[in-house]
């Protein structure tokens, strides 16, 4: 996930991102989460990044692998970047909460040295998160959920 937001603005997976992940009622939280999920074009000001994160099964409850961001200097994600980077990604489902009549994995997001409270959303091969400046309960998870921007599993 990792949200997925622009990294330059501490951008969570996921915008971080999902798909659809096992099948019945012994599927693993994390099942969902596994595979590679392109993060959607982000601009701020005049850059604009692209994202990808490839995530592996760590735990039932947890996953972890390569966040790469490519920066533009431009505000189309277009041509070639002229800039690369690429963090370590981890995310840790704690449990699941309703918001707006959909399940959600309340998950701690770590890019880097960074960790963050956010709450995903996956359906199909798409994964959504709640929007930048969330409200958050007293739980200090985000919420609300921004369902107008989603990461796409490949």
């Amino acid at each position: 996930m990792f949200t997925l937001r622009a990294p330059l603005t501490a951008m969570s997976l996921s915008i971080l991102l999902t798909a659809c992940g096992g099948g019945g009622d012994d599927a693993a939280p994390a099942d969902k989460y596994v595979g590679t999920w392109d993060i959607p074009c982000e601009v701020d000001g005049s850059i604009s990044v692209l994202g990808e994160v490839t995530l592996s099964k760590a735990s039932s409850n947890s996953v972890s692998g390569p966040l790469t961001w490519r920066i533009f200097r431009n505000t189309s994600c277009s041509g070639a970047p002229y800039s690369t980077i690429t963090l370590q990604a981890a995310v840790t489902i704690h449990g699941t909460a309703e918001i707006d009549g959909k399940t959600v994995d309340q998950v701690t997001e770590t890019l880097g040295d960074d960790a963050s409270k956010d709450v995903y959303y996956v359906t199909g091969n798409q994964w959504f998160e709640s929007p930048e400046g969330s409200p958050s309960g007293p739980d200090g998870f985000p919420t609300s959920l921004d369902m107008t921007i989603a990461s796409t599993k490949r």
